[in-house]
């Protein structure tokens, strides 16, 4: 006789429907608070004269940030923002949780040409000469990595593909954007704790 356990992993996610653009941007501002202090690390490495040291910040604030995206889905779901509104991401054709492989698709989807803007400008400062780039005031060096055809073509790319996502996603019932398409994802409103009985 064998006997059939059912894990948390294979519970369906109950929901009071999809999580629409104005909550999704509020999680978003949220996650952009919670990553403050690394993306702050850029800046203030553009106050010392190392190149190496601003790119080191800038590769790590990139890494560090993706990585958080990754490690919370995987985990639960949720990012800390996406948490604290109540919304969570789940697998689109059976409403399970998601795991690594829709995690690692939806956030690649999510990075695309933003990554490529990273290295574009870590290419950028390196370009440099030592002289020249001590030379240069902080407020010069934080416009480094933003300069140049290629940055402004993957930027416009950029600002294309967040057009596309959003008008996909205010056109279809799920409210699904083109990172959950690709990832096989979608994103709903969690229905509010239920109070605990009182002894």
């Amino acid at each position: 006789m064998s006997i059939h356990m059912e894990t948390p992993a294979a519970v369906r996610i109950d929901s009071h429907g999809p999580a629409g653009f104005w909550i999704r941007s509020l999680a978003a501002v949220l996650d952009f608070v919670v990553l403050t202090p690394i993306i702050a690390l850029v800046m203030l490495a553009t106050y010392t004269d190392s190149q190496s040291l601003l790119v080191a910040a800038l590769l790590f604030s990139t890494v560090a940030g993706y990585a958080y995206i990754l490690l919370f889905l995987t985990r639960s779901g949720q990012t800390l923002g996406k948490r604290a509104v109540g919304i969570r991401v789940i697998r689109a054709k059976d409403d399970l949780p998601i795991g690594w492989p829709e995690a690692i698709k939806r956030t690649i989807a999510q990075a695309n040409f933003g990554v490529l803007k990273i290295f574009v400008g870590v290419w950028n400062i390196l370009v440099l000469s030592p002289v020249e780039y001590s030379a240069m005031p902080p407020a010069v060096r934080q416009t480094l990595a933003n300069q140049g055809t290629t940055y402004r073509v993957l930027d416009a790319f950029t600002y294309a593909w967040l057009f596309a996502s959003i008008v996909t996603l205010f056109t279809n019932p799920r409210r699904r954007s083109l990172h959950d398409y690709i990832g096989g994802t979608a994103v709903v409103v969690l229905p509010p704790p239920k109070p605990r009985a009182v002894i």
